[in-house]
């Protein structure tokens, strides 16, 4: 019976190591399989963690391209604004030129290309990787960008304008790590390539008025402080340019053209321009003065006393000369008048019933559209005038047209340009700030508002219509879509 119980014990305790062992082994097996499956799951957090730095960088590069398109859009637009045709035509060797005294349309197009995909390529080079700093970029404390080249000084595009950028992206986690590297190719667009939106105006070879800041067919009175950059035109029946006003500050960072005086007849007003085009010049006070670089005038400037010059000449051919080359265009018409001539070739022959031709301002800051509209308020003024009194907290883009007198109150600050078909006046009240801007022109002369489409009925007394295919394409116009591609995806690690 003894022996019975001893044997039952030991074969108890046999049993129950059995069972220990294997609960060891099943609980070790467990612990194994959750830390594995653990591993596991920090690794595919990793890899994506790693994937997201990856597109943080891909976005950052695409960023920067887009930026480099809107620099080198700036690049052409500034080339634009200060190309000066007639400078060209006057030089013996311009490449701008062909030898029918029109423009080298092919080396254009290059020039224009050469300007863009320069700035573009610096834009690129100067700050890709001040972009791809991990300040700027949004990733995990565990995640860590590898790039090849590692900064600017071996980034360089080579002669098709395409340059790789290898980037690494790990990311290291309770004592995982995972990698993947991929290759982002980043290409220059051609200013010209059919990706941009091409906008095409039709209009006759060269319209001068567009040249100009502001333009009225009879005379400019000037009042106040008023800043213009570009050219003033006043073809003039009466005065041409005349300032008044006690303390008038009139600076044009431009050139002068009009068939009338340059008349300053108060105080203390100081009048600058770059180069003057006028019949003569007449300053009624001592304590007011005028600068200019150069001074071509068609009769004998009397007093000097209060006009400062680098270059003075009594030439009335000369002189004719320049103020016709800015009031003339090459198409025969019977029109008289220049200004309307001028911009009713760019407006498919607008009537002479139309009360205004185009008044408009469009830019991100504020929108306005304005036609026969402006002078309901003010009953001393004639149906056909034009009456700016503009939001002085708002910027304006655009083209202002009026067939009667246009009225400059407050303040204001435009980009385009402002043509009158007879006087344009200037109040004292505010600071007045008019930019010409070629860009602004052309895209609003190619807006439907305008319609440029001619029929020959129209066209055909206005002489031959070319094709003006350097206007300026908008930032959007080119996509970074198809210049940043991503290839050789792969996990490394």
């Amino acid at each position: 019976m003894k022996n019975n119980q001893g044997s039952v014990m030991v074969l108890t305790i046999l049993v129950m190591m059995v069972v220990t062992i294997l609960g060891a082994i099943v609980v070790n097996m467990t612990m194994v399989s959750y830390k594995m499956k653990k591993t596991n799951t920090t690794a595919e957090q990793n890899l994506y963690l790693s994937e997201s730095g990856l597109d943080e960088v891909f976005a950052a590069v695409k960023l920067t391209t887009d930026e480099g398109i809107k620099s080198g859009n700036l690049k052409v637009e500034e080339f634009y604004n200060t190309f000066d045709i007639e400078a060209e035509k006057n030089k013996e060797d311009s490449l701008f030129i062909g030898d029918d005294g029109n423009i080298n349309e092919v080396y254009m197009r290059a020039h224009v290309n050469k300007i863009f995909t320069d700035e573009y390529k610096k834009y690129v080079k100067l700050n890709i990787f001040p972009n791809l700093d991990s300040s700027n970029l949004v990733l995990t404390d565990n995640c860590s960008i590898t790039l090849d080249p590692i900064n600017s000084w071996g980034f360089n595009f080579d002669t098709n304008g395409e340059e790789e950028l290898k980037v690494t992206s790990e990311t290291r986690n309770k004592g995982v790590k995972r990698a993947i590297r991929a290759t982002i190719c980043i290409s220059t667009p051609d200013f010209f390539n059919p990706i941009r939106e091409d906008r095409v105006v039709e209009m006759v070879n060269y319209i001068p008025l567009l040249d100009q800041a502001i333009a009225a067919e009879k005379d400019v009175y000037f009042k106040g402080k008023v800043y213009i950059k570009g050219n003033v035109f006043s073809y003039s029946d009466q005065d041409g340019i005349l300032v008044e006003g006690a303390g008038s500050d009139i600076d044009v960072k431009g050139n002068i053209y009009t068939n009338g005086l340059i008349a300053l007849i108060d105080n203390d007003i100081r009048f600058n321009a770059h180069d003057i085009y006028s019949h003569s010049i007449d300053i009624s006070d001592d304590s007011s003065y005028l600068t200019a670089e150069s001074i071509v005038s068609k009769e004998e400037i009397v007093e000097l006393e209060n006009i400062i010059y680098n270059s003075l000449v009594n030439d009335i051919t000369k002189a004719e000369n320049h103020i016709n080359n800015m009031g003339d265009v090459d198409f025969l018409t019977d029109e008289v008048l220049k200004i309307s001539n001028q911009y009713d070739a760019t407006n498919n022959g607008k009537t002479e019933n139309d009360e205004y031709i185009f008044a408009t301002t469009n830019s991100n800051d504020k929108n306005i559209y304005l036609l026969g509209k402006g002078a309901e308020d003010f009953t001393s003024y004639e149906p056909r005038d034009l009456v700016l009194n503009l939001s002085d907290k708002e910027n304006y883009k655009g083209i202002i047209v009026s067939k009667g007198n246009t009225y400059i109150m407050g303040n204001l600050n435009f980009e385009g340009i402002i043509i009158s078909y007879e006087n344009i006046y200037f109040d004292d009240i505010g600071e007045k700030v008019i930019k010409s801007n070629k860009r602004v022109i052309y895209e609003m002369i190619d807006d439907d508002k305008i319609r440029t489409e001619f029929n020959m009925e129209n066209a055909q007394p206005k002489g031959s219509i070319v094709s003006i295919d350097y206007s300026l394409t908008s930032p959007s116009g080119i996509a970074s879509e198809r210049l940043v591609e991503m290839k050789d995806w792969s996990i490394i690690k």
